[in-house]
């Protein structure tokens, strides 16, 4: 059930049936969760926003996709298709599991007229787990790239004009148990070719983020794979935060050539230990 007063869009826990919800205006504000303060849980419930919305919780939330690899179903939990997009848990937890994906930011660069997409986790605990790779190739109608399933987060290549930008602040987000990708920033299509050369900067501030046990050896998928590329500015900022990539089938950080800056700051932590490959790398 959805209730809408004014701009404010409560959905109640129960069976959605692989339908989705979508944010199409400015001001939205979509709360999930019971009121009474008990966990509430949604089975094969998809979002999609298009515009600047928010997300809050009014308690603890359960998104459950339910998907295997033979399900025929809703690709991601939450498709951030443009806009800006503030998911905010509060003093709750957000849990995601069982979809092809936790989240997708921005969309295929063969759509056209595409515009650019943000997400902001901004408060709460935002946990991905046991993502399924089931090989989606169609998202809403659009192309979708086989690396993109089984992801925690899989973000968009970006162009000169078009920017897809992940900020996790005052927030904990946690990736884990899952085949494919935790953080993947794509860029290139064919190695020598990269989408764009001014990616913009994916923030982590006043954050917890741990991403273990995901990826796979065999398709080199690590805990985040970066192939975002920027020589003048920052393209990864980690700022007072703690970032652990632990367990991890692959590498823990995988870092697509040395064209980019990386910046750590603030008494930032970034532990990579017992990862298959290796913690952090530059190819």
């Amino acid at each position: 059930k959805v209730v809408a007063a004014s701009d404010v869009i409560t959905v109640e826990a129960g069976d959605y049936d692989y339908k989705f919800i979508r944010l199409n205006e400015d001001g939205k504000i979509l709360t999930l969760g019971n009121e009474d303060g008990t966990e509430a849980t949604y089975y094969k419930l998809r979002l999609i926003t298009e515009a600047d919305v928010n997300i809050n919780l009014r308690s603890d939330v359960l998104m459950d996709g339910q998907c295997s690899s033979n399900t025929i179903g809703i690709p991601v939990m939450l498709f951030a298709k443009e806009g800006d997009t503030d998911l905010n848990a509060g003093a709750y937890t957000l849990t995601v599991q069982d979809y092809t994906g936790g989240i997708r930011l921005g969309q295929h660069d063969n759509v056209k007229d595409r515009e650019s997409s943000s997400l902001t986790i901004s408060g709460g605990t935002i946990t991905l787990q046991e993502m399924i790779a089931r090989g989606e190739f169609t998202d809403d109608g659009n192309a979708v790239s086989g690396a993109a399933t089984g992801t925690g987060i899989f973000i968009y290549g970006e162009s000169n004009t078009v920017k897809n930008v992940l900020t996790v602040e005052e927030a904990t987000l946690n990736i884990l148990r899952s085949p494919g990708v935790g953080i993947y920033r794509l860029n290139f299509d064919k190695p020598e070719v990269p989408k764009t050369d001014e990616s913009s900067c994916m923030t982590f501030k006043n954050a917890k983020v741990k991403i273990d046990n995901v990826g796979n050896k065999a398709n080199a998928y690590s805990a985040i794979s970066d192939e975002s590329l920027n020589k003048d500015n920052v393209v990864f900022l980690i700022d007072n935060t703690e970032l652990i990539l632990s367990n991890n089938k692959f590498n823990g950080y995988t870092g697509t050539t040395l064209n980019r800056i990386i910046e750590i700051k603030n008494g930032s932590k970034v532990v990579a230990y017992n990862n298959a490959s290796a913690g952090i790398k530059f190819d």
